[in-house]
């Protein structure tokens, strides 16, 4: 008879480096849900030219270095790493609530698989593919369209009858009064 809370499973419980597998790509997950971080690659903030992906494949790995040195790593470890590194290697200061979420979710993502609960990450993973695959549609679209358009941008060279534009209307000259003594009177502009 089982008590209550346990499950019965035969599944071996994972190993750890099951679990450390799973914890490093939770975190570059995360990493790849940063919409602080997507700004900064997107907008070519990086300090070299290194490839925008290896850069968080490595920024991802350096949080989870942080638990790999110390498996009490705090949360504040957690954010000053990351911000630290925005700063470095990225140029970008992030001053959003950001700041205090992701260290957060990074520090629950740690909780639960060293405790052997995947489903967060596996969540995240699924999310992460079907995303992908819509991505991936959209960028095809694109190139397809880009191909269209080459196509017009030849024709484009010819001449195209236009509507001639509209004539414009003369401004009303006022004419200048002038006085018995022969001065001019002088209008004040209107404002």
């Amino acid at each position: 008879m089982l008590a209550l809370g346990q499950a019965s499973s035969d599944a071996p419980a994972p190993s750890a480096a099951q679990k450390q597998a799973k914890f490093e790509l939770g975190v570059w997950l995360a990493l790849y849900n940063w919409d602080a971080l997507n700004a900064a690659i997107q907008h070519g903030f990086s300090e070299d030219n290194e490839d925008p992906e290896d850069k968080r494949d490595w920024f991802a790995g350096a949080i989870c270095e942080l638990f790999e040195e110390d498996s009490n790593t705090e949360i504040e470890d957690v954010e000053f790493r990351l911000l630290q590194i925005m700063e470095d290697e990225f140029s970008t200061r992030v001053e959003d609530e950001s700041t205090e979420l992701l260290p957060g979710f990074i520090m629950l993502l740690w909780r639960q698989t060293r405790d052997g609960y995947f489903k967060t990450v596996d969540d995240l993973q699924a999310r992460w593919e079907s995303e992908k695959g819509n991505r991936e549609t959209v960028m095809a679209k694109a190139k397809s369209g880009s191909d269209d358009e080459s196509e017009t941008d030849e024709d484009e060279d010819e001449d195209v009858d236009m509507d001639e534009a509209p004539q414009l209307v003369p401004r009303q000259r006022v004419e200048p009064e002038v006085d018995e003594d022969g001065f001019t009177k002088v209008l004040r502009k209107k404002r």
